[in-house]
């Protein structure tokens, strides 16, 4: 009778319609740990996404705040470049004015020197033409005949 207990507590744990001494024990066995091992990953899966949920969005929040940060580095790259190359454009603009300025204050001293010159020379002319009118006495008198320039002797 022992026997018979042992067959009857095989054949209510088997499945309905499997015969005493299968392996379909064994299969259930391994789709209840199967199924168990997915049960536990899900919750610990679950778990711990809600634990580093946050963590998470910080991150993506950072790497946004990082992508916002490199895009205004970039911009400012290049504004710096711009600016760099504009200052180029001014000096070298610079520069040509400053050149134009001395060309035009070399002009300005060289008329300025021969404005001296032809003054001292006009000055000096000036002075031999008055000295030259003291030697000359012009006479006019009523006589017609006597519309003569010369100098006068005093007779």
């Amino acid at each position: 009778m022992a026997i018979t207990r042992s067959a009857s507590k095989r054949a209510d744990s088997q499945a309905p319609g499997s015969h005493p001494g299968s392996s379909n024990i064994k299969r259930e066995d391994d789709g209840n740990l199967v199924s168990s091992i997915r049960y536990w990953w899900g919750f610990i899966t679950i778990y711990m996404y809600s634990i580093h949920k946050e963590r998470f969005s910080k991150r993506k929040e950072q790497r946004q705040q990082i992508a916002a940060l490199r895009k205004q580095i970039a911009e400012a790259s290049a504004a710096k470049q711009r600016l760099i190359e504009r200052n180029r454009d001014l000096r070298y603009r610079l520069k040509e004015v400053t050149e134009c300025l001395q060309d035009a204050v070399k002009t300005v001293e060289a008329m300025r020197n021969s404005l001296l010159k032809t003054g001292n020379y006009s000055e000096e002319l000036h002075e031999r033409m008055m000295e030259e009118l003291k030697d000359i006495n012009v006479y006019k008198s009523d006589d017609s005949d006597c519309n003569s320039v010369g100098s006068y002797d005093g007779a």
